[in-house]
């Protein structure tokens, strides 16, 4: 008896295991845009880890006009993936609040957070990790993509920004 109750502990622990290696296994393929931080790769919807960029509908303000950031961020994000093949590795999800796992993507060797972080198009999600952090400052002290006018603080409380 008891050593059936050890084989059937030791079963379930190496079937969650099994289940944890497999939600982590790499996601590749030509990936459809979203929005400025979510993709569809493989029939699988992934947020790219560790960066907020404005909601596909968001409205930003530059030099006394409105303009669709959301739909500037999207297109951003088309042209560093270039046409090219993703590759993502699913991270654990830090809480977020939506249904897409989170995950780290490249296209080739271009890692997509970074560059959207890079180009101004979204912040650094530095409550989860700030690993785009110094990126974020430096976009915003060169007045890139979102930082040359004012916008509402992406996928949160909706604070103003400068």
């Amino acid at each position: 008896m008891r050593a059936a109750a050890l084989w059937a502990r030791a079963l379930a622990a190496a079937m969650m295991l099994a289940s944890a290696v497999a939600a982590a296994a790499e996601v590749r393929g030509k990936a459809r845009v979203v929005d400025g931080e979510t993709l569809e790769v493989a029939g699988r919807r992934l947020r790219l880890a560790g960066i907020e960029a404005p909601a596909l509908d968001q409205i930003c303000h530059r030099a006394g006009h409105e303009y669709g950031c959301g739909k500037v961020a999207r297109a951003v994000l088309w042209d560093l993936i270039g046409g090219r093949e993703v590759s993502c590795q699913p991270v654990a999800d830090g809480g977020h609040a939506d249904t897409a796992g989170a995950a780290i993507c490249k296209a080739g060797d271009t890692d997509l957070g970074e560059g959207m972080v890079a180009a101004g198009w979204a912040r650094a999600e530095r409550a989860a990790a700030d690993a785009y952090g110094a990126l974020e400052d430096e976009a915003r002290a060169a007045r890139r993509g979102l930082w040359t006018g004012t916008f509402d603080r992406p996928q949160g409380a909706r604070e103003p920004t400068e």
